[in-house]
This record gives C-alpha cells, structure tokens and sequence, in this order.
C-alpha cells in the first residue's frame, strides 16, 4: 500500500506535467505573414524563398501573406505591434528600414518602438542597386555624378521604402550633387521602380538588387553599381563605395514576432527558419538573386548584433540626411 506521502507526490507530479503539457505551444494552422509593401515588393520576395520550405518542414501550417502598404511600412508595423504575441503573426521588414530609418523618417507616424519587437532571424542581404536603362547615358557611377552636379540637368531618382530613401539621401549629399538637379520619385515597391527605369520613364531607381535581376538578365535594365561591401561573383558592376567613401548599405530582411511573444515562440521560430534556410533550394533561391545567407546574422542573437551594428553606423547619418517624409 502506498504511504500518503508518496500518493501526495505522485499526484503533484501528474499535476505538474499535464500543466505542463496544457502550456506547451504548438504552431498555429494560419501565420500572417504581414509586410509594408504592395505585391511584388522586396519583404515578400525574401520569404517566397522559404515559404514552401516552411509549410513543407511544419505540416498542418500555412503561411499566407497580408500586404499592408502605406508610409514605408509603418502601416504594417503599427498594425503588427498591436497584435496578439501568440505566434500566429509575423513581420518580414528590412532592418535598415523598419529600425533606422522609419523611426527618423516618420517619427511622427509610428506608434511602436520597433527595438521592441521580439527578434527572430535574418532571412538574407542584398545590397542596394542603382539601376539605369540599357540605353541611359550613365555608362557608370562617374556619369552620374558629373551629371547631378551641372545645373543645367535634371534627373529623376526612383526609390520606394525607407531604406531607399536613406541610400538617396547619402548619394545627394557624399555626391555633392546640385539641389536643383536631382528630384526623388517615390514608388509603392521596388519592383515598380525597376518597371519605370525599363519604360524609360525614370532615369534612375535604387532598389535592392536582388528585385531587378529578372529585368537584369533580360537586358531591360543596367545594373551600374550597387552598395555592398565587396564584388559578388558574376555581377560586372560598381563598387559605390570605391566613388562615394562609407557607402555600404545592405537590404536585410529579417523576420520578427510582435511584442511580449514567449521565448518558447520566438525560439521556436527562430530553429524553423534557420531549418529551412540550410536546405539547398533556399541557398539556390538566394544565390540565383544576389541575395546571401549570413550565418553570423541569423537567430536572435545573430539578428540583434546586425541591428546594432547597423544602427551605430547609421543611426547618426540618418539623423543628419534623412529627408522627412509625409
């Protein structure tokens, strides 16, 4: 016959496990997948390349995307942070964007600090391209900028998102080009700005560079230059930083969880992502778009560090060249 004390643990014990079991977390049938941008743009075209990878890794959950276009993602990323923490919502947003620049830009707009959010991973970088018709009258970056330096020119600039926006405002200024010379176009996604250049209808977008490589490929726009740190293999074009000096910037996708979400959730997604970024169609989907996959930047440690790194290098520029924008 059992003592009392024995029975008393056994049954503290059977409590203790089905609370337990009660709180475990299981993946939702439906994540939103929210992104600050129109069809087409940047944020969704760094998830497509884990998307079925995901649904494929995690049976029983989908991943349906929620275009929340408007103020350069802020729309989006007010509406997510007022979102339940419960793993049925995800943000997939640039770094350089959701976090240095949008808080500058649209202080007055945005609602959440977005260092509140609860990181996840980075998904891959692309650096920022400037891309010219195949017939423009740039033949490289020391084209363009004699050019917006002579008063008696005009030049029109594609961007859309923030990050754009930054990368613009760095190349006006480090440029020295004249005030009067080069005007902003804004567009709702990058790939709309790729479109304009290859009508010819803009002179010049600067967009992620892994957007326009369709319109690449197919020669309907020029790839002259881009703004990553080094040469990437098989692309013939610039450095910016080799004419304008500290002009590295990178897209960097990067996934979040909103406010508050338990560790066991953001840990959680942080294992399935990374999962499915070491599958080879995912290193192929990347790879193929001038994307890259950086170890040292996934997992909420590894996204942490490149947001501060990011933020220390930018954060100051921003605050001294960032064209507010309404």
């Amino acid at each position: 016959m059992l003592k009392p004390e024995f029975g008393f643990f056994v049954a503290f014990l059977s409590f203790f496990v089905l609370q337990n079991t009660a709180l475990a977390w299981n993946p939702p049938g439906i994540v939103k997948v929210i992104v600050g941008q129109s069809p087409g743009g940047g944020n969704e075209f760094a998830f497509r390349g884990i998307n079925a990878i995901l649904e494929k890794n995690i049976p029983g959950t989908r991943f349906i995307l929620e275009h929340r276009p408007g103020l350069d993602n802020v729309v989006a990323m007010n509406h997510f942070a007022s979102q339940r923490p419960d793993g049925t919502n995800i943000l997939v947003i640039v770094q350089a964007t959701g976090l240095v620049a949008a808080p500058i830009a649209y202080k007055n707009h945005l609602k959440v600090d977005p260092m509140s959010y609860s990181f996840v991973s980075t998904i891959a970088k692309s650096p920022m391209a400037f891309i010219v018709h195949p017939n423009s009258k740039f033949k490289s970056v020391d084209d363009l900028i004699s050019y917006s330096r002579d008063t008696k020119n005009k030049i029109n600039i594609g961007i859309s998102g923030s990050i754009n926006l930054l990368a613009y405002s760095f190349f006006v200024e480090k440029a020295k080009t004249a005030p009067e010379v080069v005007q902003p176009v804004r567009f709702n996604s990058p790939t709309e700005a790729s479109i304009a250049v290859a009508s010819g209808s803009i002179d010049v977008a600067i967009v992620p560079m892994s957007v326009p490589k369709p319109l690449i490929d197919a020669n309907k726009v020029r790839l002259l230059a881009h703004t990553g740190s080094s040469k990437i293999a098989g692309v013939e074009a610039s450095l910016m930083k080799d004419h304008i000096k500290d002009f590295v910037l990178e897209a960097a996708w990067s996934i979040f969880l909103p406010p508050g979400t338990p560790d066991k959730i953001v840990n959680w997604y942080s294992q399935e992502v990374i999962r499915a970024l070491e599958q080879p169609d995912a290193k192929s989907y990347y790879s193929n778009n001038w994307a890259t996959i950086d170890k040292n930047s996934l997992g909420p440690i590894g996204l942490a560090k490149s947001v501060n790194e990011l933020r220390k290098t930018w954060m100051p520029i921003a605050d001294k060249v960032l064209i507010l924008s309404e």
